[in-house]
Formats: C-alpha cells, sequence, structure tokens
C-alpha cells in the first residue's frame, strides 16, 4: 500500500466494523512510536523496513490475499465515487485525488489481475480511463486496458464492452491502428446484446472524438450522430456538450461556419453550466479557428493563450499541445517566424511525449507552413510531406488537402507550375470529398498560380474568379 488516509487505513487493515473502530488508536500508537509517518495532509506512511516487516508477517499469518483484496476493493470504489466528479465544477479536486492514490490504484490493479478478478479490473480501467486521458496519460491508458481485458475471469458484458471501447479509441490516439474506422467499429460490436446505453452513447462518443483526431471525419460524423440521440435519450447535458463540440469541430472540417459557430456556442454554454472547464478546452480550437477565419488574430490569440494556461492549470497536455500550436500558428501569421518555430516545436515535443500522434502531425504541419513562410522551401517540404504520409490513410481526413495545398505553393515558390498544379488539383479533390468551400478556393487560387507562373493568364483569371465565389458562399472574402 502507498500509504493512505485514515479511511482508507481502516477499511483495508480491519475485518469487520468492530475492528474497523479500533484501528484510529492503534494507528495513533504506532505513531506515537515512529513506527508510521504521518504526512501534513494527513496520510499514513509506514517506512520500508517496517513495511517489508509488515508484509512478511501478513504472509506468515496468511491474511495477505484478503488485506489485498480488500485494498483493491476500496481503491475501485473510491476511483468509481470520484468519476462523476471528472464531468463538473469538482473535476480538478478529483483529478488531483486520483493523482494522489495513483500508486494505490497500480497496486490496486495488479492485486486483481493477481488474484484473476477480471471483473475489478475492468471496473478500476472503465472508472479510470477518462482521468488518465484528461491527464495526458494515454500509454499508460492503454496499458491499463490491455492487462484488464486479458485477465479471463466472469465480467459483465457491459463492462468489458465499455473497455474494449476505451482500449479501441486509446490505440486510435496512440497511431497503432492501421485502419481507425474498422477498429471503432470492431469495439462497439462489443455492446451487442448489452443493455448498456450510458456506456454505449459515451462509447460512440468518445470513438467518434478520436477519429476526429485520426481524420476520418465520414465515420466520426456517423458515430457522434449515434451519440448524440443516445445522450438526448437519456437526458445527459455532459454528453449533449461534448456532442456538440464534435459537431463544432465537423461543421467546420466541412466549411459550415455558420453552423460550427452555433455548436460552439451551445457547447461552450453547456460547458459552462455544468463547471467542466476541461469541457470548455474542447471548443477552444474551433472558436479561435473560427475568429482566424474572420481576420481577428488578436481574439484567436487570446483564446488559444487562455486555453494553453487552463491546460496547463489542469494537466491535460494533449489540449496543452494543440493550444501551443495554435499560438504559433497566429505568430506565423503576423511573420514572427522565430516565435512560431519555437511554439511548434514545444508543441511536437509536449505531444510525443505524451502519445498523442495527431497533436504531433498538427505541430509539423505549422512548421511546414512556417518554413514556407519564412523562404526555407527544403525544410517545408519535409514537414509537409511527413504530414502528408499521415494523412493518407483517409480519404475524408480535415487537413489533407491544407498540406497538399502548401505542397503546391511550394512546387509553385521553386518555379515548377506542372507539379504545382498536379499537388491543388490532389488538394482540390481532397476538399470536394469534404464539401468544403474554403479549403476548394484555396486549392483553386493555387492551380490558378500555377497557370499564371506558366503563362496561362486567362485560365487563372477564371479559376481565381471561382474561387472568390466559393469564399462569398462561405461568408469569408
Amino acid at each position: 500500500m502507498d500509504g493512505g488516509t485514515l479511511a482508507a487505513i481502516e477499511s483495508i487493515c480491519a475485518d469487520g466494523d468492530a475492528a474497523a473502530r479500533g484501528v484510529a488508536g492503534t494507528l495513533a500508537q504506532l505513531v506515537d512510536r515512529s513506527m508510521v509517518m504521518v504526512t501534513g495532509d494527513r496520510r499514513y506512511r509506514l517506512l520500508q523496513t517496517i513495511a517489508a516487516y509488515a508484509r512478511a508477517r501478513l504472509d506468515e499469518a496468511e491474511e495477505s490475499d484478503a488485506v489485498r483484496a480488500r485494498h483493491s476493493l476500496y481503491h475501485v470504489s473510491m476511483a468509481e465515487a470520484l468519476l462523476p466528479g471528472l464531468f463538473g465544477p469538482d473535476q480538478q479536486s478529483c483529478l488531483q485525488q486520483l493523482d494522489t492514490e495513483h500508486g494505490n490504484l497500480h497496486c490496486a490493479l495488479d492485486h486483481a489481475i493477481a488474484q484473476g478478478s477480471a471483473e475489478l479490473a475492468l471496473r478500476l480501467v472503465d472508472a479510470l480511463a477518462w482521468s488518465l486521458l484528461l491527464r495526458g496519460r494515454v500509454r499508460q491508458a492503454a496499458r491499463w486496458a490491455d492487462r484488464a481485458l486479458a485477465v479471463a475471469g466472469p465480467a459483465p458484458q457491459a463492462l468489458r464492452a465499455r473497455v474494449h471501447s476505451w482500449q479501441a479509441g486509446i490505440a486510435i490516439l496512440l497511431d497503432v491502428e492501421h485502419d481507425p474506422a474498422a477498429a471503432a467499429r470492431t469495439a462497439l460490436t462489443h455492446f451487442s446484446g448489452a443493455d448498456d446505453p450510458d456506456g454505449l452513447a459515451m462509447a460512440h462518443w468518445f470513438l467518434a472524438y478520436v477519429l476526429l483526431h485520426a481524420g476520418d471525419l465520414d465515420t466520426g460524423e456517423e458515430l457522434a450522430m449515434r451519440a448524440a440521440a443516445g445522450f438526448h435519450t437519456l437526458g445527459h447535458p455532459w454528453g449533449q456538450a461534448v456532442v456538440a463540440s464534435l459537431r463544432a469541430n465537423h461543421a467546420l472540417a466541412r466549411g459550415d461556419l455558420a453552423t460550427s459557430q452555433t455548436a460552439c456556442d451551445n457547447a461552450l454554454a453547456l460547458f459552462r453550466s455544468l463547471g467542466d472547464r476541461g469541457g470548455e478546452l474542447l471548443t477552444v480550437y474551433p472558436r479561435a479557428a473560427l475568429a482566424e477565419i474572420r481576420g481577428d488574430h488578436d481574439t484567436a490569440e487570446r483564446l488559444h493563450r487562455d486555453g494553453l494556461r487552463l491546460a496547463e492549470d489542469l494537466g491535460m497536455w494533449a489540449e496543452a499541445a494543440d493550444r501551443l500550436s495554435g499560438l504559433g500558428r497566429i505568430a506565423m501569421l503576423r511573420d514572427d517566424h522565430g516565435t512560431a518555430r519555437e511554439l511548434h516545436e514545444r508543441a511536437r515535443r509536449l505531444a510525443a511525449e505524451h502519445g498523442f500522434k495527431a497533436g504531433e502531425v498538427y505541430a509539423v504541419i505549422g512548421l511546414g507552413q512556417t518554413a514556407r513562410h519564412s523562404g526555407d522551401l527544403a525544410a517545408a517540404s519535409d514537414h509537409l510531406h511527413e504530414a502528408a504520409a499521415w494523412y493518407r490513410r483517409t480519404v475524408s481526413a480535415p487537413g489533407y488537402a491544407a498540406v497538399l495545398s502548401e505542397l503546391g505553393f511550394i512546387a509553385e515558390r521553386k518555379g515548377d507550375p506542372a507539379e504545382a498544379a498536379a499537388y491543388h488539383r490532389q488538394a482540390l479533390a481532397s476538399a470536394r470529398r469534404l464539401g468544403n468551400p474554403l479549403a476548394q478556393a484555396t486549392a483553386l487560387e493555387g492551380i490558378a498560380g500555377a497557370h499564371l507562373l506558366a503563362g496561362r493568364q486567362s485560365q487563372a483569371a477564371h479559376l481565381l474568379g471561382a474561387a472568390h465565389a466559393l469564399r462569398e458562399s462561405s461568408g469569408v472574402t
């Protein structure tokens, strides 16, 4: 046991209510004799030598298994009790409590697995998965889900289905799934026959959320619609808020700015009514992107900066990486290339440290764009080809058209109109698949630039007119 509160020690070290009432007195005596240490936050710890002696005596008395079982059950129950608090105003304090108990929670999982208690291990992972993801402990969440699902003992089908969904979504975030959409659909099959509408709605949302990061917009939108229906039926306000934040991102990727703005406003209002500051963070990217599209760089910078501060306060490191990239983009647009490179490099390192592959790619794109704007075409090409290779896995990746357009602009700067036009035509095809008029306009402008480079002014003028019409249709000129 990695130390604990009096309540934990009473629950774990005593067998029955009467015995529990005597624990406090015994503990006080041990503290008086300096055999137990007590910290400022009233947690009790044994010295290592005394802990080793105590374990040996437990083994001799053949009580170790019973004590470990009580330890596991106590900490699983504690994690489950704290879970609702992760979706409201107590989020930060609940995360801090889970951080404090991290060693005990790890031991609880080890004990449950050693005892072959699949149900206890799965309950623990299901209760902790969201907190681990909020803290950016993606690889640890993956290991814990894998270990719990490997236990062959009996467990409710719905519980296994929930953890399968966590496992699949986390694998997608870590970029270890060759076909993210197939992995998501396979995970959802485990709910077949299970009466768990809450778990199914959450699984639909989480898998839609990770597919957005993985670049599969089509499947993500489909699952988000199912999540919305499930949360609506359940009357689940947090679920409705996260689905609205997803809708804002999906609409932004499609170039539907009005729908994106409305969804952002709805999500933000719901999260604020719930007091969920972490949920508010999920609305920062689309709100900042909309401000940037309108040319309001000051508002976009403020949103990214406030979001970064909140993400750091909450220990939400994946969000912090994205906010650094957002600040880097604003610096690039202001021609502050040194600051832009520094911020994108910080974002890439932070995302890599926490296993957030989509965040790494976002930062790499920013590095490529900054290099192009500063005239370093070789570095720009390297970065953007790296991003393009990742995006090619799916035809509905929102960022793919932008990357292809960037490669087209590099080719134009190098004086190669044929290569430039080829990249921009690929970007146009990708943008048309998304139905994004702004991305289509950028690609048409790129093709026009290639025509100008080749001396074909009339074709360029026609394309620029078409691009202008697309921008007007989006309310952006």
